[in-house]
């Protein structure tokens, strides 16, 4: 196993559709299984208002909320864009750990964003399906290239 196992997930377009209704059943699969190998942050660029409902949300797909280390969201009133806040959060988490294994967001500029901060993989979301843009993912519903 790594020795280092930190994940980041975001939110929207990760567990969920970009518009953040329904339920995107790979990702949810990637971040429990996370969550049982490793330390887990969520890092989203929703405004710190909606914590509750993201804790909500997670146990309501049976994710485990005592293994997410922390959840990191745009506080109010924070008008930059979504690449420089997520910047700065996984900065604060590689401070906090040592080490980011691997992210997984949506956004490819996020990702890119993250290359020199990542010592694993960076893992792209898109159509229920997930992919390791760069390095590799360890997580088994993203390392081929996919899932359903």
């Amino acid at each position: 196993m790594q020795d280092c196992m930190v994940f980041v997930f975001d939110i929207d377009g990760v567990l969920l559709d970009r518009e953040g209704e329904s339920i995107r059943s790979i990702g949810v699969e990637a971040l429990r299984w996370a969550v049982e190998h490793g330390a887990v942050y969520i890092i989203s660029g929703r405004s710190s208002r909606d914590k509750g409902f993201i804790l909500d949300l997670l146990k309501s797909v049976e994710v485990r909320v005592g293994g997410i280390e922390d959840v990191l969201m745009r506080v109010p009133g924070d008008r930059r864009g979504e690449v420089d806040v997520k910047r700065e959060y996984l900065l604060e988490v590689l401070s906090r750990e040592g080490c980011i294994l691997e992210v997984h967001d949506d956004n490819p500029r996020v990702l890119d964003a993250s290359r020199r901060i990542v010592k694993g993989g960076l893992v792209l979301h898109y159509d229920n399906t997930c992919e390791a843009i760069y390095g590799r993912s360890i997580i088994p519903a993203c390392s081929g290239g996919g899932g359903s």
